[in-house]
């Protein structure tokens, strides 16, 4: 015949203070590392004796605040983070494009491409190559060094591929540096 138990299990768990931190721990491995305890005071980082995975329950957590924590460190040196908070990680390249915003953030036009190129040719205006650039796209472009002539941009175009700037004087030592961004309409 097997007894069965219909009531709630309690457990009493066993104080220790830890890197001066005190917490119940309700449960042990069989390296006797904490794999679950609670308390008010979160353990400090790098402690020592709580298990890889170590929940952690902040007893006095305000109403609506969260209140358990894992251990994300090592036994020899923990590192106690709020379960479900984002972890900083970087996002993946074209993991997020236009379809993925939320719907109040609607750009016109994106940038499709950008960079900079030192002035060649000694006129008063110069082609860059940008594959990819439509003559439907829009440049934008700015002086990053200045010509040794005194100049500033007096147009910036795309055609298909190429960026075309043209300054206001030739630059003859070839020294400006321009910086551009190509946009595109969104889809």
């Amino acid at each position: 015949m097997t007894k069965v138990f219909n009531r709630a299990i309690k457990l009493g768990g066993q104080s220790r203070t830890i890197n001066s931190v005190e917490v119940q721990a309700l449960e042990y491995d069989g390296d006797n590392n904490i794999l679950l305890c609670t308390g008010t005071t979160v353990p400090t980082a790098d402690s020592s004796g709580f298990a890889k995975g170590c929940l952690f329950i902040k007893t006095d957590a305000a109403d609506g605040t969260k209140g358990l924590y894992e251990n994300q460190g090592t036994s020899t040196a923990s590192d106690f983070n709020l379960v479900g908070d984002i972890s900083g990680a970087e996002i993946a390249n074209d993991a997020v494009s236009l379809e993925h915003l939320d719907s109040g953030i609607t750009p016109s036009h994106i940038v499709v491409y950008a960079g900079e190129f030192t002035w060649s040719g000694g006129g008063a205006s110069v082609a860059h190559t940008v594959t990819g650039a439509k003559a439907t796209d829009i440049v934008i472009a700015t002086i990053q060094t200045a010509p040794t002539q005194d100049a500033y941009i007096k147009s910036a175009a795309v055609t298909d591929n190429t960026v075309t700037v043209t300054l206001s004087a030739a630059n003859t030592s070839n020294d400006a540096v321009i910086a551009y961004q190509v946009i595109r309409a969104a889809a």
